[in-house]
């Protein structure tokens, strides 16, 4: 008796990498899948995001990401086809969430702050492309009507007590990139709220979980 409980054990022990995918697929979950497949799944079908948390990678399937690395990778693509940043809060606080954030939002910034406090504007594409330093906005010597706007939300985000968007509030797009510079800079997201639609999100986002972004250098002295 001993031993052919002993060996129905062993049986059960054998056919559980088989049964149970199974029986975890018939209520819900996702066993095995990969993140970016569960999230184009979820997108077309119009799923609720919730459906990230369903994944399940099984310990038996060891060259697979964790069930954790997974059901990131859902939340970020998920946010991404469907271009909803606030998505992204759900991987919060992380730089990994604040890179979401990037991939959810469709608006095409006029002004772009990049890295060594630079803003860029214009396109590769049709050779308008342009960037500045703060030094050269400092000093005034971008002449340029775009360069000269560009370089107020430059100095928005790179200077201390420069903090007054409102000579840009004729031009909505520009207006609202300095917005979100300032909300960012000041960790403000009331900042944020003459900001419409998508962008709005991605830019409360931003400013609430500031502390998250290591790359983002401390402002300077005007």
């Amino acid at each position: 008796m001993k031993n052919r409980r002993l060996f129905l054990a062993l049986v059960i022990l054998i056919l559980v990498p088989f049964w149970l995918p199974s029986a975890l697929r018939l209520f819900g979950f996702y066993v095995d899948e990969p993140g970016w497949y569960v999230a184009k799944i979820a997108v077309e079908n119009s799923k609720p995001i919730s459906v990230c948390q369903q994944i399940i990678t099984t310990p038996w399937n060891f060259l697979s990401p964790t069930t954790d690395d997974q059901r990131a990778l859902c939340i970020f693509d998920y946010a991404r086809l469907a271009s909803d940043p606030s998505a992204c809060e759900l991987l919060m606080p992380s730089e990994y969430g604040l890179s979401c954030i990037g991939a959810a939002e469709t608006r095409e910034r006029t002004c772009t702050i990049a890295f060594n406090r630079i803003v860029e504007w214009g396109s590769y594409l049709n050779g308008t492309h342009q960037s500045a330093t703060i030094d050269e906005c400092r000093n005034g010597s971008i002449t340029s009507d775009i360069g000269k706007k560009c370089c107020i939300v430059s100095k928005i985000a790179n200077l201390r007590d420069f903090n007054d968007c409102s000579s840009l509030s004729g031009e909505k797009n520009v207006y609202e990139d300095c917005l979100s510079e300032l909300a960012l800079k000041l960790g403000n997201p009331a900042i944020c709220d003459p900001i419409e639609g998508q962008s709005k999100t991605a830019c409360i986002l931003r400013a609430k979980y500031k502390s998250a972004l290591s790359t983002l250098p401390p402002p300077l002295e005007r």
